[in-house]
């Protein structure tokens, strides 16, 4: 029960923090905890109705990348180009975050299988 409430705190500082301090390190104005968490349910909403409409999953995830920094843009009242960077940056820091998670909890011997079967079952986008 702890290792799961555990993995859960570093699941939610995984989406979170990147956000944030990439977000303050690009000089955007609102960078609080909440304006974050606006921001991640946001994405998380347009992911899934991107996800309904879409079916290509290549346009959908274009469609998904392009709209989050849009709203990154509005909530965060800073550039479309640095909400982009603000988008990508803290998606790449994200995945490699929840790689090493998953490889701590996994185990040293988890095998590239069990890795991607772990990343497929993850709902929604990280950032």
């Amino acid at each position: 029960m702890l290792t799961f409430l555990l993995v859960l705190l570093a699941l939610i500082a995984l989406a979170v923090f990147p956000v944030m301090y990439t977000a303050r390190a690009l000089g955007a104005e609102k960078t609080g905890l909440g304006t974050v968490l606006l921001v991640l349910v946001l994405q998380l909403c347009l992911s899934k109705l991107v996800e309904a409409i879409i079916s290509s999953g290549l346009i959908g995830g274009l469609a998904g990348f392009f709209g989050g920094a849009l709203i990154i843009q509005m909530v965060m009242v800073t550039t479309y180009t640095r909400a982009l960077l603000i988008s990508l940056v803290s998606s790449v820091i994200a995945i490699i975050g929840l790689l090493l998670l998953i490889k701590l909890v996994v185990g040293h011997h988890a095998g590239a299988e069990q890795v991607s079967m772990i990343l497929m079952a993850l709902p929604g986008r990280l950032a």
